[in-house]
């Protein structure tokens, strides 16, 4: 037994785990972190730093590292060996994130104007943000085709963060003079606030996030964790992680998505299977 753990340190102090910066957190496996917890989250290598992402959301992200033996998962850094095992500890319920008042979050730190826009019974806040004009919030229309759905299923969650989406459905949701934004125009909108490094905690809500992982919303973005649904009917990470698509492909399979986390400051850039539910903010043609 000494002799496998020795030998897994050593490959893992090949890979890069640990060092450039992390402060000597011991890295897992896949085996024994990801797969033992489906549900659970912790912190996974993204350049020379650790990021909080779910278990089976480390896919291999922009400027970040996936060494795992699962299609899925990369080894993960943890605070400690026990960390985010357990089910029924590491994944908030979806009610703990529940806005009791609205389903659009205060402007919190942004002091500019809203515009508005009547779309399938709702009016939605947009917003100017540098060259672009942006929904203020999360779309939450069913187009009554194609695959989308609340999470849980439960029209709460649709009120508090919008509808999920697949990427099929994504594509054909927004109102007229509008549009699923391209991977280009999120990388406009994260330039505008001062690049993705940031971007996080400039454009997250300033309430509704896991462990008071609540950003400034400066420029009113009022970005909320709405989780996501997978197409076998399961969901997850609501309140924790944010996903949203975008119009631009990766290949036949799968798109290009951004992600934002409740312990981390970055706008994540990703590909993601098609089929999976995410959310959909909608940008001006």
């Amino acid at each position: 037994m000494k002799k496998l753990l020795f030998s897994v340190c050593a490959v893992l102090a090949i890979l890069g785990c640990g060092g450039d910066g992390v402060e000597n957190l011991p890295c897992f496996t896949p085996t024994l972190e990801c797969e033992s917890d489906y549900r659970g989250s912790g912190y996974c290598r993204y350049g020379s730093t650790c990021v909080y992402m779910s278990v089976n959301e480390c896919y291999n992200y922009y400027g970040g590292t996936n060494y795992g033996n699962d299609a899925n998962c990369g080894f993960y850094v943890y605070p400690s060996s026990s960390s985010y095992r357990s089910s029924s500890s590491s994944v908030p319920s979806s009610s703990s994130y529940r806005s009791s008042s609205s389903s659009v979050p205060s402007s919190g730190g942004y002091t500019g104007s809203y515009g508005s826009l009547s779309y399938g019974g709702q009016t939605y806040k947009t917003v100017v943000i540098g060259s672009q004009t942006w929904f203020a919030e999360n779309l939450n229309y069913n187009p009554g085709t194609g695959n989308s759905a609340c999470y849980e299923n439960q029209a709460s969650n649709c009120n508090t963060y919008g509808r999920l989406y697949d990427w099929a459905t994504a594509n054909a949701v927004c109102p007229s003079g509008w549009h699923l934004p391209s991977d280009a125009e999120w990388s406009v909108l994260e330039t505008a606030v001062g690049g993705s490094s940031t971007a996080g905690t400039k454009l997250k809500a300033t309430s509704g996030w896991y462990n008071n992982g609540n950003g400034t919303n400066q420029y009113g973005f009022s970005a909320l964790p709405g989780g996501y649904g997978n197409s076998s009917g399961s969901f997850s990470d609501v309140g924790i992680n944010g996903y949203w698509w975008s119009a631009t492909e990766s290949n036949a399979s799968y798109a290009y998505t951004r992600y934002m986390g409740y312990s981390y400051p970055n706008v994540l850039r990703s590909y993601n299977n098609k089929s999976r539910l995410y959310s959909v903010r909608c940008v001006q043609d």
